[in-house]
């Protein structure tokens, strides 16, 4: 669900951006992993408006798609981020609130969340199929753990500098469509995640 954003008019109309077109030098080319090969996609970017609290309100496109036009949904930035030069892939900085993002075909390709221009939680980022690929935790724009999805059962792939224990459950989806809730503890001593498989079944 889309956060709803309000629009400072007397702001976004003394912006160096004009309200709802595309803002300069913002078209380009990325690269997307879309069934197992990188192909690339033009994007562009639209200025939104300003926010009452001074936050650039912006939006990514993709260019000739035949899915969603889309790219993210619409987004914040600090005032103090250039919207023509904020990386279109990946970024760990700089913007307030939700942030979501999309592949041409609308399954969606990461989330996050950001605090003052600081990632906060889970940062998930999917494959093209809508499965998992890794999920990196932050606090205050630090990292505190990694998980890797992967097809084998080594799904833990690295975990660092967590400074307190967590016991969680998570939902792991393999490619035979098997699911697996393996209960978790971090060990502080040894740095790692500890994995106790409670049950799987298939969907």
């Amino acid at each position: 669900m889309i956060t709803p954003i309000t629009i400072d008019k007397h702001a976004s109309a003394n912006a160096p951006w004009q309200l709802n077109t595309i803002i300069p030098n913002t078209e380009t080319t990325i690269l997307l992993l879309i069934n197992n090969t990188y192909t690339p996609h033009k994007v562009y970017r639209k200025f939104l408006g300003i926010t009452p609290e001074g936050c650039i309100t912006i939006q990514d496109f993709y260019v000739d798609t035949s899915g969603l036009n889309c790219r993210t949904d619409p987004y914040l930035l600090l005032a103090t981020v250039n919207p023509a030069t904020f990386p279109y892939q990946k970024p760990t900085y700089g913007i307030e609130g939700n942030y979501c993002v999309y592949y041409p075909n609308y399954n969606i390709e990461s989330e996050a969340y950001f605090t003052q221009g600081l990632l906060q939680g889970s940062y998930i980022h999917r494959n093209d199929k809508n499965h998992r690929v890794s999920e990196i935790y932050y606090i205050n724009g630090q990292v505190q753990g990694v998980i890797t999805y992967t097809k084998q059962q080594d799904i833990f792939q690295q975990i660092w500098g967590l400074n307190l224990i967590h016991v969680y459950i998570l939902k792991i989806f393999f490619s035979n469509r098997t699911r697996t809730k393996i209960l978790c503890t971090y060990n502080r001593s040894a740095h790692i995640l500890v994995g106790s498989i409670l049950h799987a079944y298939c969907s």
